[in-house]
């Protein structure tokens, strides 16, 4: 049940963040001055989640499901307090067309999910918790359909707040997000550590 649970809180908080893809759908529906564009961007996005979650978790799950448990969480601890301190670090941010069409906000959606470590993000929940018959995928469509979930709830407010509100309530989510990858990776670590 832990795990499950899990998955879902990782979810939520992957939905909150604005770099996965919710605050295109909004400036989607500014644009076109209508709620329903910003329902309509939201799709191409949860699929880009998806498949770059997909992308990253499932060989690493693979690779992690060959190597003895503490190698593999010790491995994955290691990448993603890595990836934390770059991402803590990157000065730079990728820059997307603000009228991007429902293939480039899946593209957007799919290579964000990547290079943030969204499916890294899920190794050490996934090598410690249950068997998954079908290769991770389970865990995956939980976990996108929690990020959905979250992405859609805050991209519909953020449309009825206006487009004034939404910067000044927002904080710097990428130091949370790298604050997040490294607990996790710091927990794998832990749990990799010899007794």
């Amino acid at each position: 049940m832990e795990f499950w649970v899990g998955l879902v809180i990782l979810g939520l908080f992957h939905g909150l963040n604005p770099a996965m893809g919710w605050l295109l759908a909004v400036v989607r529906g500014f644009l076109e001055g209508r709620l329903e564009a910003v329902v309509r961007a939201i799709v191409p996005i949860g699929l880009g989640h998806l498949v770059g979650v997909s992308l990253s978790l499932v060989p690493l799950l693979y690779l992690g499901l060959h190597l003895p448990h503490r190698e593999a969480l010790g491995l994955a601890g290691v990448g993603l307090v890595l990836l934390a301190l770059y991402l803590w670090c990157r000065k730079v941010h990728p820059r997307v067309r603000l009228r991007a069409g429902a293939g480039e906000l899946f593209l957007w959606s799919a290579l964000l999910a990547l290079g943030h470590g969204a499916g890294a993000m899920l190794l050490p929940l996934c090598l410690s918790g249950p068997p998954l018959p079908f290769g991770g995928m389970e865990a995956v469509f939980i976990h996108t359909l929690a990020t959905l979930l979250a992405m859609t709830g805050l991209a519909l407010l953020a449309f009825r707040l206006g487009a004034e509100v939404v910067p000044r309530l927002w904080p710097n989510y990428d130091r949370i997000w790298a604050i997040g990858l490294l607990a996790t990776g710091i927990s794998a670590l832990v749990q990799a550590w010899p007794p």
